[in-house]
């Protein structure tokens, strides 16, 4: 199975990683702008996506950190660059429809509110 995390659900996730027979159930976990590590979770394959702070808030030593810019905490889990990354680390590929900047084309035309 693949997990993921947001905020506080980072440290449940973490948790639920540090038993060895549950990380055994895990193929891809995601840590989305919550709790740093000083390595991924249960030796799985970790893509940590922060908010656009400068300097970023966390890391994980490991992982694949992925600071997605100009981005508010809620974004980073929700937002279609958020997405691209995600889809990214699961599937190795990007994803057929990249949205990644729609939004900002949406806003300009006052589209989204």
């Amino acid at each position: 199975m693949d997990l993921l995390g947001h905020s506080l659900g980072t440290f449940v996730s973490q948790s639920y990683l540090a038993s060895p027979a549950r990380a055994a159930n895990v193929a891809h976990y995601v840590n989305i702008d919550g709790a740093s590590a000083d390595s991924p979770p249960g030796g799985v394959p970790t893509l940590a996506i922060w908010a656009g702070a400068a300097p970023p808030i966390g890391e994980i030593a490991g992982a694949l950190n992925v600071t997605l810019d100009g981005q508010e905490h809620i974004e980073s889990a929700t937002s279609p660059e958020a997405f691209f990354e995600m889809y990214q680390f699961f599937r190795g590929d990007a994803p057929r429809d990249d949205r990644r900047g729609a939004r900002a084309g949406a806003e300009e035309q006052g589209v989204l509110r």
